[in-house]
């Protein structure tokens, strides 16, 4: 059986069984894949690196086929709940390869969760100067200020021209 949804770049995925996908949990419908590794391949030429984080693997990797499409290397990460230990790395005192690696960071996260929250503070203390852009609903702006403080903002719902304007402005100096 197959299962899909409709995401913000339209038909997200279809994904058969048996691919490595796990089915839903209970307490959610998005479908989850493990995480990919935590390191990025060789520096192609010139191109910037974007780190995705999103918990919607069919968002994130949606959002990652834009990017590369566009001239960026894009590595995901689903956040703090779908990684081993259930926390950020950097959020835990340890390092992390793809946030050091990175040129910008784009974050979806849900700032409501705690764990969500401390990973941007993290990249903000842990990797001072990197770039992070926070898709986040006009509503909860200003709920979520002390997170977003240093972070650019990207409407939600983001469109493929919105979200490659915010990168390309994470990336320009002044």
């Amino acid at each position: 059986m197959a299962r899909g949804n409709r995401g913000t770049f339209g038909p997200a995925v279809t994904v058969p069984q048996g691919t490595g996908w796990a089915e839903p949990t209970e307490r959610s419908t998005t479908m989850r894949r493990r995480p990919e590794t935590r390191r990025w391949p060789d520096r192609a030429a010139g191109r910037p690196r974007v780190v995705v984080e999103y918990e919607d693997d069919a968002v994130a990797y949606s959002i990652k086929k834009v990017l590369e499409a566009e001239g960026y290397d894009a590595a995901v990460c689903p956040g703090p709940r779908d990684l081993p230990a259930g926390h950020c790395p950097l959020a835990a005192g340890h390092e992390c390869e793809l946030a050091t690696g990175a040129d910008v960071v784009v974050n979806g996260l849900d700032l409501a969760l705690g764990a969500n929250r401390a990973v941007l503070h993290a990249l903000h203390e842990r990797v001072p100067g990197l770039p992070v852009v926070v898709e986040v609903p006009l509503q909860r702006r200003e709920h979520h200020a002390d997170a977003l403080e240093g972070a650019s903002e990207l409407r939600f719902p983001m469109t493929r021209e919105t979200l490659v304007r915010a990168v390309r402005d994470a990336l320009t100096p002044g």
